[in-house]
């Protein structure tokens, strides 16, 4: 998928188990962000930085977001350079939080 056909600018990640942690995300709107959103849909396999291309929601109360220096096997990266990269472990911290 090339860019001039992704019709968004922002991804939000949601998730939360019961009676557990809330991760709720979102990209930010500059470079950083627009990375993500291009490794996402396809446009680059160069894994952005995770820091500082997102913003906390107001209900995220999750570790994960608080250390995304961490992230991934490339520390500091939003990870998995595969097609199934959206699903599986797009971010995390190796034997500690995903």
């Amino acid at each position: 998928m090339s860019s001039q056909h992704t019709s968004f600018t922002l991804l939000r990640f949601h998730y939360s188990k019961q009676q557990r942690r809330t991760f709720h995300v979102t990209t930010v709107a500059n470079s950083t962000g627009e990375a993500v959103v291009r490794y996402f849909s396809g446009n680059t396999d160069v894994q952005p930085d995770a820091c500082g291309s997102f913003v906390r929601m107001e209900n995220d109360d999750s570790i994960l977001a608080g250390v995304c220096g961490q992230w991934g096997m490339s520390y500091g990266k939003w990870d998995h350079a595969a097609d199934d990269r959206s699903y599986n472990h797009a971010f995390f911290v190796q034997n500690l939080y995903h």
